[in-house]
């Protein structure tokens, strides 16, 4: 409850750094929400004198910095899975994430900043972290062109209402498969809507509404919409390779 527990003997776990009251508390609903993640350990992470705040939900680990190198061993950092980080202040977002950087490497390691300048100066050291910046302003515009839209972009996002938006990547074994035959599998099969594609992570190439003979190669991760999460395995690829 005090935060001064050790998690070092966790592994493939998802760690949060920062507490931010109601939005961290709505990030782990939306954990629990996918069903992938249904019963995966969550750490969270935080500073000042706070007990924790969802003892039946997260691990708790709490120091006098997010950066501090006990609060990243304590949570395992080293071995986690995912990392999401949050603090009070955009340059607390940045210290935390260099220092999970330099300990952890090979996990996805997601960041929010409010402002673009934080996030191009984490990118500019850490190409393998993905930067959020805050989107008020693009989805007011769009809501306001588009009546509605906000109602939209906040199903397409939560794991807690209706159909929501995924991903998964593409086996390495697979033959020549094209966009659209895939698109109609999916629909047909799986009740799966299929929006999007991209050869990386994190790069520039992601391509929405792709022409129905855009080749996807194996290793593209391929983004889509459903009521639940679909593996790689639920889907037949021998009968869409051309």
């Amino acid at each position: 409850m005090r935060g001064l527990a050790n998690y070092k003997n966790l592994s493939d776990h998802i760690v949060i750094l920062g507490w931010s009251g109601a939005k961290t508390e709505r990030m782990v609903q939306h954990i629990r929400g996918d069903t992938a993640q249904k019963d995966r350990e969550i750490v969270l992470c935080a500073t000042g004198t706070l007990e924790n705040p969802m003892p039946d939900q997260v691990r708790y680990v709490r120091a006098p910095a997010l950066n501090a190198p006990d609060l990243l061993c304590r949570a395992a950092v080293a071995h986690a899975d995912y990392i999401i980080i949050l603090g009070e202040t955009d340059s607390e977002t940045l210290a935390a994430a260099l220092s999970v950087a330099s300990v952890n490497a090979e996990a996805h390691m997601v960041v929010y900043f409010e402002q673009r300048d934080f996030a191009d100066l984490l990118h500019a050291h850490c190409p393998h972290a993905e930067c959020n910046v805050s989107l008020s302003i693009e989805l007011m515009v769009r809501s306001a062109q588009d009546p509605g839209s906000s109602r939209v972009q906040r199903q397409l996002l939560s794991t807690l209402e209706g159909p929501t938006q995924f991903s998964l990547t593409v086996p390495n074994d697979i033959g020549e498969v094209r966009y659209g035959h895939l698109f109609a599998a999916l629909k047909t099969e799986h009740d799966v809507t299929l929006f999007g594609m991209a050869e990386t992570a994190l790069g520039d190439d992601l391509i929405l509404n792709a022409p129905s003979d855009q080749k996807i190669n194996p290793g593209a991760i391929l983004y889509f919409m459903s009521a639940q999460r679909i593996e790689p395995g639920d889907i037949d690829w021998s009968e869409l390779s051309m």
